[in-house]
């Protein structure tokens, strides 16, 4: 798994972001998505169902499409006036 958190802060993410681009991958799988941002492969499966999410499943594997996954993350992750984050249905 990826090490991301230095001197115990979260990472932005734009971290995570760059160090996706580190990797070099246009697509990840679901557990390498999972790895980059921390969210947990279950939560990622379940992101794959809402319609606008960008991935594809090619065989029996999803694959997300990183910079539009990141970019839709950013997007849907404002907080709301009650402190949750809210998930664009």
């Amino acid at each position: 798994m990826l090490e991301l958190k230095k001197n115990n802060e979260e990472p932005s993410i734009d971290d995570i972001a760059k160090i996706a681009e580190a990797k070099g991958k246009m697509f990840v799988t679901i557990k390498e998505f999972s790895e980059i941002t921390g969210i947990k492969e279950h939560s990622l499966r379940i992101l794959t169902k809402i319609n606008g999410f960008p991935a594809l499943k090619i065989g029996v594997k999803y694959m997300v499409l990183m910079d539009e996954a990141m970019a839709w993350l950013r997007i849907n992750a404002k907080i709301s006036s009650n402190g949750q984050r809210p998930l664009a249905l």
